[in-house]
């Protein structure tokens, strides 16, 4: 279902390496975020801070590590936390969720 991208040869804004650090962060779309290591961030005001954590979406945030954050108004905020759909929230370590206005973890 998921292929590998090289999101680093076809990003709009590729931070290669992201000053004063050896991280790599990729984003493409608008006003859009990547600032973890291996990070990216794509769609419309979407973030990805946690170290290889990716969102996309239109306001997507991925703030865990190795975090997934895809859709409208999605947040996965804690490590290895998904968040897939519109308006749900994964906030425990390892949570998964998928839907509208859903929540998981702590």
């Amino acid at each position: 279902m998921f292929a590998y991208v090289n999101t680093y040869s076809q990003c709009t804004t590729c931070n290669n390496p992201i000053p004063g650090t050896t991280n790599y962060a990729s984003k493409v779309g608008t006003d859009n975020i990547a600032t973890g290591n291996n990070s990216f961030a794509g769609g419309i005001t979407s973030r990805a801070n946690g170290a290889q954590s990716f969102a996309f979406g239109s306001a997507a945030i991925a703030d865990g590590a190795n975090s997934f954050a895809l859709g409208w108004g999605t947040l996965s905020n804690s490590n290895f936390a998904v968040s897939i759909g519109t308006s749900d929230t994964a906030s425990g370590v390892g949570a998964m969720v998928l839907g509208t206005n859903s929540r998981a973890g702590g």
